[in-house]
């Protein structure tokens, strides 16, 4: 009997806090890491980039929506790309130096933090619709600034340096 107790006492509190965070789980992205893409999503990769070495490949479901995503680097570009099972491109992020940020979106964002100094950046592409994410550093702040391609604000977020440190991109000097 003392064996039933005991375990019942283990296992009460591990389903319960299996019930509580099911519902979180179940809405996050089911990732899988170091899988094999599609012969149409490898084909259109190298179609479009020749000399990328691909990095890792990985598998995403949103929304009912299979994804393949290739981690890669180009000429010492980071470049992640989202593919639909049938090889047609979803999304586009790829790293940007400083230099390369256009000149108009600096412009803003000189205008908007005159004392801000970019971090980090990316040009996000998805169909038709360009946005750069820009982490910066604003005083004491941590900004993650998303700007469309006329240099208007989208959105801005407030970062620690921890989840700025945590986000899971690699250096860029691969």
């Amino acid at each position: 009997m003392k064996k039933r107790n005991i375990i019942s006492v283990i296992a009460l509190p591990l389903l319960i806090a299996g019930l509580l965070f099911a519902p979180a789980n179940a809405q996050k992205e089911d990732k899988a890491k170091g899988v094999e893409a599609p012969k149409a999503v490898l084909s259109a990769f190298h179609k479009a980039y020749p000399k990328a070495e691909i990095k890792n490949v990985g598998k995403e479901i949103k929304e009912g929506v299979t994804y393949y995503e290739i981690e890669s680097l180009d000429s010492g570009t980071r470049r992640d790309l989202l593919y639909k099972e049938d090889g047609m491109v979803f999304e586009i992020e790829e790293n940007l130096t400083i230099d390369a940020i256009p000149a108009n979106i600096k412009k803003a964002l000189d205008t908007k933090y005159p004392e801000g100094e970019v971090k980090k950046a990316e040009k996000i592409t998805r169909g038709n619709t360009i946005q750069f994410e820009v982490l910066m550093e604003n005083q004491e702040e941590n900004l993650e600034v998303v700007m469309d391609d006329s240099g208007k604000i989208v959105s801005q977020t407030n970062i620690s340096d921890n989840d700025e440190e945590n986000e899971g991109d690699e250096p860029e000097e691969d």
